[in-house]
């Protein structure tokens, strides 16, 4: 059944890592606005990186994307739906076991 759940969430686009970090970072900072600079050197990854897997999940309708170049900010999306599957992954990789089980995933999708 969470095997199920896992695969579903890449199925909507969360199919990197850098993107679960980013949706559990606005998940417990729901009130967070930040650019991709920003929100980079709080998760200590590249900023492209960071921009890129934030505008990939802008067009998934998890996050907002406010203004543009340099300035351009992100801010989660009020969608109920989208503020669950936030929860729910969050909920799942504070499991050890289900953490594994994401990571294997998602690196069986590098390949």
């Amino acid at each position: 059944m969470i095997a199920q759940e896992v695969d579903q969430f890449l199925e909507q686009g969360i199919d990197s890592l850098v993107k679960v970090e980013l949706l559990c970072f606005f998940r417990r900072n729901p009130s967070t606005f930040d650019t991709a600079r920003g929100l980079a050197l709080r998760l200590g990854r590249e900023e492209a990186v960071v921009s890129q897997e934030s505008e990939a999940l802008v067009t998934a309708e998890f996050l907002r994307a406010y203004g543009t170049g340099r300035r351009r900010s992100f801010a989660l999306s009020k969608d109920p739906a989208r503020l669950y599957i936030c929860e729910r992954i969050e909920q799942l990789i504070t499991d050890r076991n289900t953490r594994l089980l994401v990571l294997a995933r998602l690196q069986g999708r590098r390949r």
